[in-house]
């Protein structure tokens, strides 16, 4: 059986290690977690979850969270389960409000172009003739919030794909700075 108050914890600290949760909404996102989850307190001590900071994906957790909400009765199957998982994962993730100001920041200090793609989406250029398209999705009961990278058609011949993964790191650690 999987320990919600412990599972409560594991996804705090995912939260303030990938997904940019602030120390400041720390509380009120675990409120929100035992709400979520049922529970009426949280672990009276919290041990130690480094190990969750070394998580490349957060899968583990993610199916954590489905065995919970069937062992519970807050879903009866397994689409209902991954539902549930979703929507927990969607509380977790940042606003498209702080999504959208990270943005205009990319926009007016970066010199992107806002795209019609997705939710929210941009296109920077890497290099001269070498652009990078970022889009990102708000998810919804169907789906879970989701974002993707595109490269210009050209990357291919003028980066091998371990440059073009690089290319997307630096894209990403630009964000991630003004988070």
């Amino acid at each position: 059986m999987v320990n919600g108050k412990y599972l409560v914890e594991k996804l705090i600290v995912y939260a303030k290690s990938f997904l940019y949760l602030a120390e400041t909404d720390e509380i009120y996102m675990r409120n929100c977690l035992l709400a979520s989850l049922r529970l009426s307190s949280p672990l009276s001590e919290v041990p130690n979850l480094d190990f969750i900071k070394e998580m490349s994906v957060p899968d583990v957790l993610f199916d954590e969270i489905k065995d919970y909400s069937r062992e519970n009765a807050i879903a009866s199957d397994d689409t209902q389960a991954t539902l549930f998982a979703a929507s927990v994962f969607g509380m977790l993730t940042q606003k498209p409000s702080e999504i959208n100001t990270t943005f205009s920041y990319l926009k007016e200090k970066m010199g992107a172009q806002a795209l019609e793609h997705g939710d929210a989406g941009f296109q920077l250029e890497l290099l001269p003739g070498y652009a990078m398209q970022i889009m990102v999705w708000e998810g919804d009961e169907e789906f879970p919030p989701n974002a993707q990278i595109l490269y210009s058609a050209n990357f291919e011949t003028g980066f091998a794909a371990e440059d073009r993964v690089v290319a997307g790191d630096i894209l990403i650690s630009a964000i991630k700075a003004q988070m």
